[in-house]
């Protein structure tokens, strides 16, 4: 039988006919929030649609509707909408950010972020000149190949420019352009290895992109706590992707099935963002 491993921000919120859920296999700990309270689920129980869904560790657990059957290995809080509905859709949430991290590369984002980029780029062109012409060499080449699509080509470029790099900027960028090509091609875990310790420096071109990236890819990785932890320490020097980090502190809590909260963000973002693409994003949440 064919198993869909759960990676809660790429399904579809479009909801299909209601149909209740049943538990067909739990290893470890599985339970449903019923007012206050966690109850505990057994195989063979049904979960009804609008449920919020807990999974302890080393637990697997596997459900069916309709002729399919869901998998769940990772712990944490789910709601069963974002698990059984027609997935034939994507959500807005993943296709939003990389389409955003997309737009800001090639648009200098905000007026403000446009110059961060520009003291960025001199400040390394200034370090390379006399230090690192290899680095830049390779970093160059990746650029180019991953504007031509050629991921393959691109993360071979930045695995040299990693290795070539002197300075700790030129690490963190290495890291932060092969982060992005892993996340292009869809291998979200290796992607966040790669990031996961970046501390970006608002001075580089990069910063709003990477400050997306690596909060995004918390969340794809099922890590919404670090996710909020992360937003509260890079907001106030991001004032160009305020709304996009907004959505996505929603999606945090969302994801943490803390739904009040996640809902007063959401309508934030439609309020004081309302013609941006996260404030469609979020009346769709």
């Amino acid at each position: 039988m064919k198993k869909s491993i759960i990676f809660f921000l790429f399904l579809s919120i479009i909801f299909s006919a209601a149909a209740d859920t049943k538990v067909t296999y739990i290893e470890g700990t599985f339970e449903v929030k019923e007012g206050n309270t966690w109850v505990v689920l057994s195989p063979g129980d049904t979960v009804k649609d609008g449920s919020i869904l807990r999974t302890g560790d080393d637990t697997v657990v596997e459900l069916s509707v309709k002729n399919h059957t869901y998998s769940l290995t990772r712990k944490g809080i789910y709601l069963i909408d974002y698990i059984t509905k027609d997935s034939s859709y994507k959500t807005h949430s993943q296709s939003f950010i990389m389409r955003t991290i997309h737009n800001l590369f090639h648009n200098n984002g905000s007026q403000a972020s446009a110059s961060l980029g520009v003291r960025g780029a001199e400040t390394r062109q200034e370090e390379i000149s006399w230090s690192n012409d290899e680095f830049a060499e390779y970093l160059q080449a990746g650029k180019d190949a991953l504007a031509a699509n050629d991921f393959s080509k691109a993360k071979e470029n930045f695995s040299e420019a990693l290795d070539s790099a002197f300075e700790d900027s030129e690490v963190e960028e290495a890291d932060f352009y092969l982060a992005y090509s892993e996340a292009l091609t869809g291998d979200v875990s290796r992607a966040l290895e790669y990031i996961k310790d970046a501390a970006p420096d608002e001075n580089t071109d990069h910063f709003n992109e990477a400050v997306l990236l690596k909060t995004n890819l918390l969340l794809l990785n099922n890590k919404p706590e670090e996710a909020l932890a992360f937003i509260e320490t890079e907001i106030a020097d991001a004032p160009a992707i305020t709304d996009s980090l907004l959505f996505l502190k929603g999606i945090a809590h969302l994801r943490l099935g803390e739904l009040d909260e996640a809902r007063t963000l959401f309508r934030k973002v439609e309020t004081d963002y309302p013609d941006s693409d996260s404030a469609a994003a979020a009346a769709e949440y």
